[in-house]
């Protein structure tokens, strides 16, 4: 995988992190916690509960988690298609981590986009 390419992985995966912890002491004490259809709020917590805590820092960590892990992956997909006589291209365990990684990003600016219009 290129230099460019784990660089970007690691920016993406890092900016849920990093957003909530931006917006996290600006929150008020009590925040939506769970999200009924039409994304009207149909739960509230407090902001340093259990769930508080989880609903804006889980999918973050779990982003990080996936692209650790992915990137460990990357090499073994490569020796994989090797010795199954395929072509593939060197970055392509780069690129299923930016596509990973992009999704958890995406799905995280939902959820605060979420909270923050409740709130």
């Amino acid at each position: 995988m290129s230099k460019a390419l784990y660089r970007l992985n690691i920016i993406i995966a890092s900016i849920p992190l990093i957003a909530s912890l931006i917006i996290f002491p600006f929150l008020p004490e009590t925040i939506p916690h769970h999200f009924g259809s039409g994304g009207e709020p149909d739960a509230w917590a407090g902001k340093w509960s259990a769930y508080g805590i989880l609903g804006l820092f889980l999918l973050p960590v779990i982003s990080l988690v996936m692209f650790y892990l992915l990137n460990r992956l990357a090499p073994l997909m490569q020796e994989i298609a090797k010795d199954t006589g395929q072509n593939v291209s060197p970055n392509l365990g780069g690129y299923i981590v930016l596509l990973t990684v992009s999704i958890f990003l995406a799905a995280h600016i939902w959820i605060l986009s979420l909270v923050l219009s409740n709130i």
